[in-house]
């Protein structure tokens, strides 16, 4: 499943000359008050009202630089979001429909790729053109069978259904050992999740950790800044494991 700022401007150093102006009239000042010194224009001032200006100038606060603009990454991630009108918890809901007593493993909101696969090709419900917004799931029945499901995102209608291929029984047991681990359901672990950071999930797994313990991955994108936080929650306690922010 796939993981976001700018920085205020230093001020500008004042140029050599009128640093070298001031500092002769302090100078010519702590001797001789009456003593006046030339500025930049030509015109002249007193070394009092010299020392004023300067004391102006250095409380004048710098000018911050205004926001950069998103980055590349972030930006179509909000392009994404935007044109999904179908949440995660919708599509989840459709693909499990699809395949009776199955659960969802896997969800992922992504766009319509440009080519599409021979089993889309072949599908006969209609597919939108390339680019636009989709949700990618997986779902498996209790003894690990996997199957593929396709779900437009802006209509919520089913485009695709198929077992998923190159499983073998090691690959069953392993999901249906998962299966069996997680107590926690995906919607309670993305509650978990938008609880510590609100947002739009754009993607939900269950997989393992380097433990080999039963997690819920979540995705969320941040609808502030366009960030994603990626967490991962244990599927037994519903403890958030880690916490991951994309800054790209």
């Amino acid at each position: 499943m796939s993981p976001d700022s700018s920085q205020p401007q230093a001020r500008a150093p004042r140029p050599l000359r009128a640093r070298t102006a001031a500092a002769v009239c302090a100078v010519v000042g702590s001797l001789l008050s009456v003593t006046a010194c030339g500025n930049d224009s030509g015109s002249v001032t007193s070394a009092a009202e010299a020392g004023q200006e300067a004391g102006a100038a250095r409380a004048t606060p710098s000018t911050p630089a205004a926001s950069a603009s998103l980055s590349r990454e972030r930006e179509q991630r909000k392009e994404l979001v935007a044109s999904a009108q179908i949440t995660w918890d919708k599509a989840a809901d459709k693909a499990v429909a699809e395949v009776p007593q199955s659960k969802l493993v896997d969800l992922e909101l992504e766009r319509t790729p440009q080519r599409p696969s021979p089993s889309e090709t072949a599908s006969p419900r209609p597919s939108r053109s390339p680019g636009a917004p989709r949700w990618s799931a997986t779902v498996a029945q209790k003894d690990g069978t996997a199957h593929i499901v396709i779900i437009d995102a802006v209509t919520g209608q089913v485009i695709e259904e198929r077992a998923e291929q190159g499983q073998d029984s090691g690959d069953k047991q392993q999901l249906a050992g998962l299966l069996a681990q997680a107590t926690q359901t995906p919607a309670q672990a993305v509650k978990t999740a938008t609880d510590k950071q609100p947002g739009t999930v754009t993607g939900v797994q269950l997989d393992d950790d380097d433990k080999n313990v039963a997690v819920w991955q979540v995705e969320v994108a941040n609808t502030d800044d366009w960030t994603e936080s990626d967490f991962e929650i244990d599927a037994a306690k519903g403890d958030i494991v880690s916490q991951r922010v994309d800054r790209d």
